[in-house]
């Protein structure tokens, strides 16, 4: 059996980025900080580096921090800026695709039959609607019009036609 060979630095600072990553971003808990101490007390490039990892990490939060005030409001304004455009975008195509729902969706009266089915309608107006066999139709009156939809099936229509 060959013993196992000495990690590299460059594995060693990948072991320590990954406890710093994992400490930082996860749930830590008292068994995960026993698991590091026993990581750390194999070795003492174990621990180097993950001091030496671990100043780094806390100096790039305080460089951060320092970063031009102008570049984080105008990094902030373009955001909170493109937000409002997708924010007002959906209103508006929330508000047209009702509007559109409302006017195009057919109001009405719905009539159908049954496979071997047949009905005949006479509407307010005195036109006939004769619906065939498993047919479904839509109709809407009002005083100055007249709209019917055939969903599905056969229908004949006798349409009175209008006097004036």
């Amino acid at each position: 059996m060959t013993p196992n060979p000495q990690p590299t630095m460059a594995q060693i600072n990948a072991e320590a980025a990954a406890w710093i990553e994992r400490r930082d971003c996860d749930d830590w808990t008292p068994e995960d900080q026993a698991l590091l101490d026993t990581w750390a007390a194999q070795s003492p490039a174990h621990r180097a580096a993950f001091w030496r990892l671990e100043a780094v990490w806390k100096d790039t939060d305080r460089l951060a921090a320092f970063a031009a005030p102008h570049r984080r409001r105008e990094h902030e304004s373009r955001a909170k800026l493109i937000f409002k455009a997708v924010a007002v975008l959906a209103v508006v195509a929330i508000c047209g695709s009702t509007a559109l729902h409302y006017t195009l969706a057919p109001e009405g009266k719905a009539y159908s039959t049954t496979v071997g089915g047949r009905q005949i309608l006479t509407l307010s107006d005195g036109s006939k609607i004769d619906l065939n066999t498993d047919s479904a139709v839509r109709v809407a009156l009002s005083a100055k019009t007249r709209k019917v939809w055939l969903d599905k099936g056969e229908a004949y229509f006798d349409v009175t036609h209008d006097e004036t």
